[in-house]
């Protein structure tokens, strides 16, 4: 078995009270290949840069225009919270994916019992096209998302929350 050094990252900036993205960065760092793309969602638009090589000097850039503005692969986690779920409802959702929009197709699977950081808890289950992505997010009313997974080329990645405040953070 071959393994592969990586050290990536996805970050996503959104207005608090719209749930709309504002920039979305994805970074990879591998063994001899790097990348940054960048994404800055505007009215009616985004605009990409992507970067790319050992160097980071082979530059793209580019836009998108789109009237209904696009969830990022990590904002759509957050937005999906605000949607009526109920166990078989679908949802589309204009999507922000390698810079380019399509469609998501959101499907609330099932209700099932989920091992939380707060204990066992009631979640629903939800699907979604875009990145062929799994989320868990609870029933009640804060609709906390307390999981996720995304299929990915080399396998896939989960992420489960470890913490939560009900308050703001004091710095």
């Amino acid at each position: 078995i071959k393994f592969y050094w990586l050290d990536n990252s996805m970050e996503t900036f959104i207005d608090a009270e719209t749930l709309r993205p504002l920039k979305y960065e994805e970074k990879a760092n591998e063994k001899d290949w790097r990348a940054v793309d960048t994404v800055l969602f505007f009215p009616e638009k985004l605009t990409f840069t992507k970067l790319r090589g050992e160097k980071l000097d082979k530059v793209e850039k580019g836009d998108a225009a789109y009237t209904e503005w696009p969830q990022d692969e990590l904002s759509i986690v957050y937005y999906v919270r605000h949607l009526p779920l109920e166990v078989g409802k679908t949802f589309t959702v204009n999507s922000c994916v390698d810079s380019g929009l399509q469609t998501a197709v959101i499907k609330v699977v099932k209700k099932q019992p989920l091992k939380t950081v707060s204990g066992r808890k009631e979640v629903f289950q939800i699907t979604s096209t875009l990145g062929d992505a799994e989320f868990f997010i609870g029933t009640e009313s804060t609709r906390i998302p307390y999981q996720f997974y995304v299929k990915l080329n080399i396998g896939g990645m989960r992420a489960t929350l470890k913490e939560y405040s009900a308050s703001p953070v004091k710095e």
